[in-house]
């Protein structure tokens, strides 16, 4: 009935039925009574960001404060234009919409030139997973939402050069090198280099 009420206020569209003109408020309480689980509980990625500013970034002219609150308001623009607006329910987030947020991000060239690094990505994507996450607990969402952005991977760019770990990059020693290590150590510290050769092949 309350429904009902709301939609009569409105002019309804002739060809798929919906009211015509209605406020943002209205419309949320239409999702809450015609769809409670999600609806009831509408909160946005906006409302998840007000908070992780009172909670986790906090107030203040703190250097550190001010740029994470820039990095936050940079990194909503950039989100926004991937798809992924400050008004869309916390509940109604997918998996799609991280993964295009995620391309989008890496199209972005660097001031002195060049396509942004995807390690520069990934830590944008940790501040929106932990901002999600943070709200999911906070709002008492969980098991109405679940956070898009977790496990993400972010291992290509768009230019096909690989997010490569520093440890990777590292040339291993020459196996000459490794051969008369070996011979030279006795005892335990042949045990050791034994161990630690065994694990450097099996990370690689």
């Amino acid at each position: 009935m309350v429904a009902d009420g709301i939609v009569s206020a409105y002019p309804v569209d002739p060809e798929d039925g919906p009211p015509v003109g209605i406020s943002k408020d209205d419309a949320l309480t239409l999702k809450a009574l015609m769809s409670p689980v999600k609806g009831a509980l509408g909160y946005s990625l906006e409302d998840a960001r007000q908070l992780y500013l009172k909670e986790r970034i906090g107030v203040g002219e703190d250097p550190r404060r001010h740029a994470a609150r820039n990095r936050l308001a940079k990194l909503f623009v950039r989100a926004e234009a991937g798809g992924l607006p400050a008004s869309t329910l916390l509940v109604d987030l997918t998996r799609q919409q991280a993964r295009d947020v995620r391309d989008h991000m890496l199209t972005y060239e660097k001031p002195g030139g060049g396509k942004v690094a995807p390690a520069s990505v990934k830590r944008d994507l940790t501040i929106m997973k932990a901002m999600i996450g943070h709200a999911i607990r906070e709002f008492d969402l969980i098991k109405a939402a679940h956070n898009p952005f977790e496990a993400l991977e972010v291992g290509i760019s768009s230019g096909g050069e690989e997010d490569i770990a520093a440890r990777e990059l590292k040339e291993t020693l020459p196996d000459a090198v490794i051969a008369a290590m070996r011979g030279n150590l006795q005892g335990e510290l042949n045990l050791i280099w034994g161990l630690g050769s065994r694990h450097a092949r099996l990370s690689h």
